[in-house]
């Protein structure tokens, strides 16, 4: 999670094959609005130097400023329409899911019950998870599917399952879809973990 810190201008490109920004981009306690859009500016910018390259996730901190009654902790008010006016300019660089053959990369991960009672339902015959997610969030930028921005019980929500930019790493451990690895960030953590019993790697935030 990127929070307006500029550790990522620390990347050589040219050292990987995909770089995965995991979302949160904005929001933070300790660095000003205005150098938070500066800083998202930059790696919207990357995102175009690098366009096969650069994935660029969206986190639950993002989307509060794209999707009507998203708001989280941190919220800046004074900066809607700045950082929303930035991502929608460039809604088309942003996506919820990036996979790679049995990696699935999301802000907050996928849990067994989330997939059980909406993703499956709602699969195509040809799509992945992360097709199928990626195709309901670009169809929520019309009409909202609620299931993939609610919020558990976990995190202070109201509901049972967290979807995919809200799941709390208690949802996660040992309830995974069946040969899914994932890599998430959302929940802080002082260094890179993995669960090797439910193969999830959360990452450092």
């Amino acid at each position: 999670d990127i929070h307006g810190r500029v550790d990522w201008k620390k990347i050589n490109p040219n050292e990987y094959d995909k770089i995965v920004f995991i979302g949160d981009y904005v929001d933070s306690f300790d660095i000003l609005p205005v150098e938070i859009l500066h800083n998202l500016k930059q790696i919207i910018e990357f995102k175009k130097q690098y366009p096969d390259k650069v994935i660029l996730l969206l986190g639950n901190h993002d989307v509060a400023y794209i999707v009507p009654d998203q708001k989280c902790s941190g919220f800046q008010a004074g900066m809607l329409w700045d950082y929303k006016d930035l991502f929608m300019s460039n809604i088309e660089l942003f996506q919820v899911a990036y996979e790679y053959k049995n990696y699935l990369w999301t802000h907050a991960g996928v849990s067994m019950g989330f997939y059980k009672q909406y993703l499956s339902q709602i699969m195509k015959e040809s799509e992945t998870i992360g097709q199928t997610l990626n195709r309901k969030w670009k169809e929520s930028l019309k009409e909202k599917w609620m299931p993939l921005f609610q919020n558990s019980f976990y995190r202070g929500g109201s509901k049972a399952i967290g979807g995919p930019l809200w799941a709390d790493k208690q949802e996660m451990v040992n309830k995974l879809p069946v040969g899914i690895k994932q890599i998430v960030g959302h929940t802080p953590v002082m260094e890179i973990k993995t669960d090797r019993k439910s193969t999830r790697l959360n990452s450092s935030h």
